[in-house]
């Protein structure tokens, strides 16, 4: 948590350079972030952290914003939160939030494999996703 929260300050006054990329970057940021506290049990931390990250304008009035190497927009931050969601098998939470996740055609292979594969889980949590 320590590198992530030194990173956002390190983009401190950075936004001059390429305003949408540092953006995207601050909600990257806050979305690992959101990701480590989700795996450390700590929700509301996690929910603090998914909160900034789709509060950050650039996720609504952009769209999808492939930046700096990474893929930044509405829709991987419903993936995180699907993801943070399995975390504490919170599967109900999990399965609402999934339904509401689009993934855009030509998004990112990686990021949509990663999500389906999270959306799998093991066969316990399988068997949830499906109502089993």
């Amino acid at each position: 948590m320590r590198v992530v929260d030194g990173a956002l300050r390190d983009l401190e006054g950075q936004a001059a350079r390429r305003p949408a990329g540092i953006e995207a970057m601050r909600g990257m940021l806050h979305l690992r972030a959101a990701v480590i506290a989700g795996r450390a049990k700590d929700r509301d931390h996690a929910d603090a952290r998914l909160a900034e990250a789709r509060a950050r304008a650039l996720a609504q009035e952009t769209g999808e914003l492939p930046d700096y190497g990474v893929t930044w927009g509405p829709t991987n931050v419903g993936v995180h939160a699907v993801a943070i969601a399995s975390e504490p098998d919170d599967f109900d939470h999990a399965v609402a939030l999934a339904q509401e996740v689009h993934i855009p055609r030509g998004w990112t292979r990686s990021r949509a494999g990663h999500h389906w594969m999270e959306r799998s889980g093991s066969p316990a949590q399988y068997a949830e996703w499906m109502g089993l």
